[in-house]
């Protein structure tokens, strides 16, 4: 799930230990007693703690992010002011979800399993072990990280000149990062490099980062006098401890949120959803009223955008488009015929010939090798792409080429396969254990092998086809066309027919159009009066020929057809029918689509925070145009009413405004 990004309290102390010795000091403090007063409490409940903000806080704050708030034209006065109003709204609005919590009883899911070992107003007894867990390992992560940022960096080895066009990958794709366990992540140490002291790596380079660290910190001021460079853990620091606890509380607000959003939702039933789904049908009803206007409707479609009403019946459908493109010389060779052709020296049947003659040299690589030199989530050992690099999960195409790991050395790789995917891990041999290590990037050099036209389309024919269906070569002397694959359904080839479809393009096809395309291009059955064709006449034809062929019963046929930018091996995709268009209910398009997802399933993601993984579906982003609005509203208007409510009461907010001046010689 990605969370938002709350707030700045939680990341203090990233920010005070990336800033390193760059820190400003736009304020300072003399004496330790005025850095510890007390500026400003919080208590919105009468049996709430009191919350204080200290001089100090405000201090780091202040000289964290007050260059900030000047440059974008605050005064010092405004931005200490904007800087105190965040500190004193996050409180706030901790201590009322808290209080929401609470009240939610034994109804909220989330309680911690242990929750009676904590009071009423401890922010652990609404977490989960895991959250808890979470929390304490991103605040160690950030110290781990910035020590290492102040380890010296051995200089890196001149790489090869090597700098390809990075191909564009699927729409959303990451790499897989494998979730740690409750048990890993409470394990998690901080490597302070000091032997006795969290030093795992004892080295003097890593000790050195750590005194580094330590000095940028209390150049900031929050490293107390007190504290013992020898043998004092950064852990046990107010300051980490008081970094801690806003992770925490940053956990417990980021859920508030969420629940403040089901309760916005919770009770949009069918009957809603249904009049939205009958708005946007005659909404497309009353738009589509051109070729035009529908033919651009189909073109900007997606899986949670679709179409739904159809005026043209088996007028329109979508085609895969496998562009083998030229190369440059191949470019300069055709502008020469090209010209001949435009001065009438020959006419168009030899400018035909002669095209044919320059593409039989057409030739293509796997244009995928950037993602494994940048990578990606990748099987080094069969040579296919893993989790999201991969439309056909099961039958991933393999990387036509080598791949050389450059920097093996004495590393070797295992792959794990978890619910969500696959991760990779390097390690290496001690006697008979695997040492793993985290921070070991591995470097690969992707050499992609050469194919040829044919060589091409017999990956093709087995890959996607397995050598079924009925092969023409040349059917049409007066046409630009090589050959057609007659096939007469999707179930008549190998699964996943779609995906595998996909596969080929992202390898090889040089249209950057048609990659990460919702069914590929959108074709017109024929002409009509006003209708302006948008592709190249050979383009156009061929899809129309798959069109036919389609309504004819083949409909996972393709046809291979000569443009000026090459070949193009087009494949049938999709024929805009009444069966799947001009769905009067919502029911029915659902049943059409075949969508299983529920009205609950999706209720129960949103209270969770869990809805990536219902991005595609049709319904959960119908229930989205009908929630969307209510739920942002309902949730900034609950957070603000509390806020105001409490902010503007004397009594629960105590702004002690003459410290502040005197400290800061402000006047604020």
């Amino acid at each position: 799930m990605k969370k938002k990004f709350y707030k700045f309290l939680a990341v203090i102390l990233t920010v005070i230990l990336a800033l390193g010795s760059t820190a400003c000091d736009l304020i300072s403090v003399d004496t330790d007693r005025a850095k510890e007063q007390t500026v400003v409490t919080v208590q919105a409940f009468s049996d709430a703690p009191v919350e204080k903000i200290t001089n100090a806080q405000l201090l780091r704050l202040y000289n964290s992010y007050g260059a900030q708030y000047v440059y974008q034209g605050y005064t010092e006065e405004e931005a200490l002011t904007e800087i105190m109003n965040s500190l004193i709204k996050d409180k706030i609005m901790v201590q009322y979800a808290i209080e929401y919590f609470f009240n939610l009883g034994l109804e909220y899911d989330g309680l911690n399993e242990n929750y009676e070992e904590y009071t009423k107003w401890d922010v652990k007894r609404y977490l989960t072990d895991k959250e808890i867990a979470t929390a304490e390992y991103n605040v160690k992560k950030n110290v781990n990280d910035s020590i290492e940022s102040y380890m010296e960096q051995d200089e890196e080895e001149e790489k090869e000149n090597y700098a390809p066009t990075v191909r564009t990958v699927p729409t959303d794709a990451t790499n897989y990062e494998r979730e740690l366990s409750v048990t890993e992540m409470t394990e998690y140490q901080i490597d302070t490099g000091v032997a006795g002291n969290g030093g795992v790596d004892c080295s003097t380079e890593r000790r050195t980062a750590y005194y580094k660290l330590l000095k940028t910190m209390e150049s900031n001021g929050v490293v107390e006098k007190t504290f013992d460079w020898t043998t004092g853990k950064i852990d046990d620091t107010e300051y980490y401890k008081e970094s801690l606890r806003e992770q925490l509380q940053n956990t417990l607000l980021q859920k508030y949120d969420l629940y403040l959003a089901y309760d916005a939702v919770k009770n949009i039933d069918i009957d809603q959803l249904n009049a939205r789904y009958k708005e946007i049908y005659e909404s497309q009803v009353n738009t589509y009223t051109s070729y035009e206007s529908f033919n651009s409707a189909l073109s900007d479609a997606t899986k949670k955008d679709a179409v739904i009403y159809n005026p043209y019946s088996n007028k329109f459908g979508y085609v895969y488009n496998l562009l083998l493109g030229i190369n440059d010389v191949q470019g300069v060779e055709l502008e020469e015929i090209k010209t001949k052709y435009t001065n009438n020296e020959i006419d168009k049947n030899e400018y035909y010939a002669q095209r044919s003659e320059i593409f039989k040299d057409i030739t293509v690589k796997d244009l995928r090798d950037t993602w494994i030199e940048s990578n990606y989530d990748f099987d080094l050992n069969n040579k296919v792409f893993l989790n999201d690099f991969t439309f056909a999960s099961a039958s991933s195409l393999k990387f036509q080429g080598d791949v050389v790991w450059s920097n093996q050395g004495d590393y070797q790789v295992e792959y794990v396969t978890e619910e969500k995917g696959t991760y990779t891990r390097y390690y290496t041999l001690d006697g008979t254990e695997k040492v793993y290590d985290d921070e070991y990037e591995p470097e690969f050099k992707a050499l992609s092998k050469t194919l040829t036209y044919s060589e091409v389309m017999e990956l093709v024919d087995d890959y996607v086809y397995g050598g079924k269906g009925t092969l023409t070569l040349n059917y049409d002397a007066t046409r630009p066309y090589l050959e057609r694959k007659l096939v007469a359904t999707k179930n008549d080839v190998n699964a996943d027919y779609d995906a595998r479809i996909n596969e080929l393009i992202f390898a090889f096809s040089s249209d950057s159009g048609s990659l990460n395309t919702y069914k590929g291009y959108v074709v017109a059955e024929n002409y009509e009066i006003n209708y302006q064709e948008t592709y190249v006449e050979e383009f156009a034809e061929a899809g129309r020929q798959l069109l036919e062929l389609a309504k004819n019963g083949n409909n996972a046929s393709y046809i291979v057809v000569e443009t000026d930018y090459g070949y193009h091996v087009m494949f049938w995709s999709e024929l805009m029918d009444g069966s799947l268009n001009n769905c009067l209910t919502l029911s029915d398009y659902l049943s059409a689509i075949d969508e299983t997802v529920t009205l609950n399933d999706i209720k129960d993601a949103i209270k969770k925070g869990e809805t990536d993984d219902y991005k595609d579906s049709y319904l959960y982003n119908l229930f989205q145009s009908v929630a969307s609005t209510k739920s942002d509203n309902y949730v900034n208007d609950t957070k603000t009413i509390a806020y105001e409510s409490t902010r503007n009461n004397t009594s629960k907010v105590v702004v002690k405004t003459d410290l502040i001046n005197n400290l800061f010689g402000l006047e604020i």
